[in-house]
């Protein structure tokens, strides 16, 4: 019996580093599901799954995560402008703190034994 392919959650799949990630993990042997602001429309990639999730909606990152039950995420979502972030520091706020609490909160709730949460540390370009 083969077992399961795993499946893979790339939040800010969007962005810069979300698309080249996909790019590398859409040939491969798993699931992958790239997020996605609900008011956009992403262009569609072979072997990719999107998914319109708000982080900021705690509820539906629930939802999310009981749905799609994912073995490894890729927390690349974020607000990356320096500037803008000056301009809309509680935006920006929101999403880097309250959408990542919203997401390990669900994880942490969700009945998987184990998940794998990759970041980056570059989350910012600066201007």
């Amino acid at each position: 019996m083969t077992p399961p392919r795993p499946t893979i959650v790339v939040t800010g799949a969007t962005g810069f580093a979300g698309s080249h990630l996909l790019s590398r993990l859409s040939g491969g042997d798993h699931h992958v599901v790239g997020w996605h602001r609900p008011s956009t429309t992403p262009a569609p990639i072979a072997g990719v799954a999107w998914h319109p999730v708000d982080l900021l909606d705690a509820s539906l990152v629930d939802r999310a995560i009981e749905a799609t039950r994912p073995d490894a995420v890729y927390h690349l979502a974020g607000a990356s402008h320096v500037g803008e972030s000056w301009r809309a520091s509680a935006d920006h706020l929101a999403i880097h703190v309250r959408g990542t609490h919203h997401l390990l909160d669900a994880l942490r709730r969700s009945d998987r034994k184990s998940t794998r949460l990759n970041s980056s540390h570059i989350t910012i370009s600066y201007a």
